[in-house]
């Protein structure tokens, strides 16, 4: 049914109101508004159904939408709007691959520090104990100062000193050891003054004793009443003859 009163005209409807009102469905090729064509399809245009927004233009879409990404601390890179690229900094101590971040603890390196609150630096080369300490020192922790520091073994009550095999230590001075002239074998023999004792007790040069015993015998003679008997060879009892 069509409704004309001279001004509106009506499909499916008498009321007034709008230059052409339509009392039902309209199903058209092309749609204009203002002249201007709808390109969107009806299927697309269903996406806005129930949908309650605001238009955004360049003057507000600051208001909604990402124009911008600014790179914080620590981060490199940014821009907008469009696709943008956040680099991460590698910084010291850190290695930075293409998807995983790592500490760097692997590269070596020598500094000039030699105490800090956690004994650790963080340098260009990585991060690691303290680089700072010199041969035989080691890390204690000071109570005064409140750091860890680069310490002395001696100083803090250890030992220091190198030794050879098989031979007994012997103090030099309060704080190291060294070799003394007393050398114990594997096999039980221990040698004064040679490293190749041939009997239980093998002396490289004068013995003094209190007492001398032979096979568990008492040599009671002294020394100048054995020196009468230099070049002979006897046995115990007949050296014990000349005492007195």
């Amino acid at each position: 049914m069509v409704y004309d009163n001279g001004s509106f005209v009506g499909i499916g409807t008498t009321q007034a109101g709008y230059l052409l009102n339509i009392g039902g469905s309209l199903n058209t090729s092309a749609l204009f508004i203002a002249g201007s064509a709808v390109t969107s399809s009806a299927t697309e245009l269903n996406i806005l159904d129930g949908v309650t927004a605001t238009t955004s233009d360049s003057n507000n879409v600051g208001s909604y939408a990402v124009t911008a990404i600014t790179a914080g601390s620590g981060l490199t890179g940014g821009t907008g709007p469009g696709a943008t690229t956040i680099n991460i900094g590698a910084g010291n101590g850190l290695i930075v691959s293409a998807d995983s971040i790592a500490i760097d603890s692997a590269t070596t390196g020598l500094t000039a520090v030699t105490s800090s609150n956690s004994g650790i630096e963080v340098t260009a080369d990585g991060i690691r104990l303290l680089g700072g300490c010199s041969l035989n020192q080691v890390l204690a922790w000071d109570n005064t100062s409140q750091t860890w520091k680069c310490s002395s073994v001696s100083g803090l009550g250890g030992v220091t000193g190198t030794g050879t095999d098989n031979y007994l230590a012997r103090w030099d001075g309060t704080s190291a050891l060294q070799n003394s002239s007393v050398f114990a074998a594997d096999s039980g023999n221990v040698g004064i003054g040679t490293s190749g004792p041939g009997y239980n007790l093998d002396v490289a040069g004068s013995a003094n004793v209190s007492n001398l015993f032979i096979a568990g015998n008492l040599v009671s003679s002294s020394a100048t009443e054995l020196n009468i008997l230099d070049g002979a060879l006897v046995s115990t009892a007949e050296i014990n003859l000349l005492d007195g």
